[in-house]
């Protein structure tokens, strides 16, 4: 059956492009990076002079030309870069200047910054070009949340016989390490992706989405399902997953953004958002090794000693690539694996580059690593300092802070795994074009608080009251619909196929 998993990839390009005939450009760009994601197979093949041909450059290529082709209001050619794009611009860029820096050759640092403009650049791009308003926004969060309920029956059945599905379907399965399926007495579901990691992490976002917007009523079904029932559900999968770190992160940012609505205030989401640069200073400047809060955290429990080990297995290899690239720290060792050739006696082998932070400071040195997580952080900081704590929850935004929920999520997920996802780096482009938009309809005047206003927590009954303070706001107001008074959300020109139903 391997032939299948061949022959779905290379139909895959064209196939998108039939996307782009069959329904609207946006909906088409929703479909083609969820199903690709969720269902095509890891395999890839190398080409000459370009970046290999997977899943992911397969969809890119295949948006970006159906934008350019079948799209009659494609943003492409119109597509003015902000400020906020910086970040983005110099992760791609830096691998150039790092293979310079090393002197491996131009061709080398060309086909590095190729590649990665591929795997970054162009989701990101395809965010900032399709997902810039609330309404965009919402369509977005529908198919992801879509994707997280398509997956609720595949992940319990691989709990339940162990991961086999992509073997079944495709002939052949991308995983190397059998005892990384098994965790907590059980098996870990890998599905499609390449590791269970990926899987926990795509779960535990659709998650944390799917409850946000289900207590900001910003989406009451899911296509006919009850969002009590869908968000619940996706839940319970989430945990099933079996991926530690995951769980965590679904609880800490969910209650951090909850905090938000019900606490009015904005001191947990930014002390997140903050940490994150916080703690990656820590690592780099070695004033916390980690490895000593490895060792307390198992002595606390015999339950603990395996995430305890594995945690401190981490640890001790970051330090030694972080020992090692010293010598290179503004633009690090680039590629080939130099930034990892440093033995570890204790454990009898060269460094392993677990997570994301440590191979973009490893192959980029302070340069990439502030650039990568600039780009998933000053987003939603943006975002967070533009709107008030009522607005950040009502039910008109709740789909673009559930985004930048997303894109938190996936950066301190990479503080300890590299699970590359271009759905999530399309959601923090999104955030990024609409945070770098917001602004304030100068005409509109603020309502007085009244003694018969809400000031409390929202009610469980009724509408939802925290609508009232996000009625002015502007996101990509187009110069010639500049409103001459009265409050209100400025959106896209109302497009032929409208909001995606889900919950209005």
């Amino acid at each position: 059956m391997y032939w299948i998993a061949q022959g779905v990839l290379w139909a895959w390009l064209p196939l998108v492009m039939l996307f782009f005939l069959w329904m609207s450009p946006r909906r088409a760009v929703i479909s083609a990076l969820l199903v690709s994601w969720l269902f095509l197979p890891q395999l890839g093949y190398t080409l000459p002079l370009i970046p290999d041909y997977t899943k992911t450059s397969a969809t890119c290529y295949a948006i970006i030309l159906g934008a350019l082709l079948l799209d009659p209001k494609s943003r492409i050619l119109s597509f003015k870069p902000l400020w906020i794009d910086v970040p983005m611009a110099v992760w791609c860029a830096v691998p150039l200047l790092t293979s310079i820096n090393n002197e491996l050759g131009l061709y080398d640092g060309a086909s590095t910054m190729l590649d990665r403009t591929v795997q970054y650049g162009m989701p990101y791009l395809i965010g900032r070009l399709y997902f810039r308003t609330p309404d965009d926004a919402k369509d977005f969060c529908i198919g992801i949340l879509l994707g997280g309920m398509v997956y609720v029956p595949l992940c319990l059945y691989e709990v339940r016989m162990s991961p086999q599905l992509h073997n079944m379907l495709y002939g052949f399965s991308p995983m190397t390490d059998w005892n990384m399926a098994q965790r907590w007495g059980g098996w870990r579901p890998t599905v499609f992706m390449r590791h269970g990691l990926a899987v926990g992490v795509w779960m535990a976002a659709a998650a944390a989405l799917g409850f946000w917007l289900w207590r900001t009523k910003a989406i009451k079904d899911l296509f006919g399902v009850p969002m009590w029932v869908a968000a619940p559900l996706m839940i319970l999968t989430a945990i099933l997953a079996k991926s530690t770190g995951a769980i965590m992160l679904f609880f800490g940012v969910s209650a951090a953004m909850f905090a938000v609505r019900y606490l009015n205030t904005k001191a947990f989401m930014y002390a997140l958002l903050l940490g994150v640069p916080l703690y990656l200073f820590t690592r780099v400047t070695q004033i916390f090794d980690g490895e000593t809060f490895a060792q307390w955290l198992g002595s606390l429990s015999p339950a603990l000693d395996d995430r305890a080990s594995s945690l401190e297995y981490r640890m001790v290899h970051e330090n030694y690539i972080v020992g090692h690239t010293a010598a290179r720290p503004f633009f690090g060792w680039g590629g080939w694996g130099r930034a990892f050739e440093v033995y570890i006696p204790r454990y009898n082998s060269r460094a392993v580059p677990d997570s994301m932070w440590i191979r973009s400071y490893g192959q980029n040195g302070i340069i990439g690593l502030v650039s990568l997580y600039a780009m998933y952080i000053i987003p939603p900081i943006v975002l967070l300092s533009k709107l008030k704590t009522r607005e950040w929850a009502s039910a008109k935004i709740a789909p673009v802070t559930g985004l930048a929920m997303i894109s938190l999520i996936y950066a301190m997920d990479a503080l300890f795994n590299t699970m590359l996802n271009p759905v999530f780096i399309v959601a923090t482009g999104g955030v990024a074009g609409m945070a770098a938009s917001l602004s304030r309809n100068p005409a509109s005047k603020p309502k007085p608080l009244s003694s018969r206003d809400p000031v409390g927590p929202p009610s469980s009954e009724g509408g939802d009251e925290l609508t009232d303070g996000a009625d002015d706001i502007l996101i990509d107001l187009p110069p010639a619909a500049a409103p001459s008074g009265g409050p209100l959300v400025m959106i896209d020109p109302p497009r032929r196929d409208g909001p995606m139903r889900g919950g209005v």
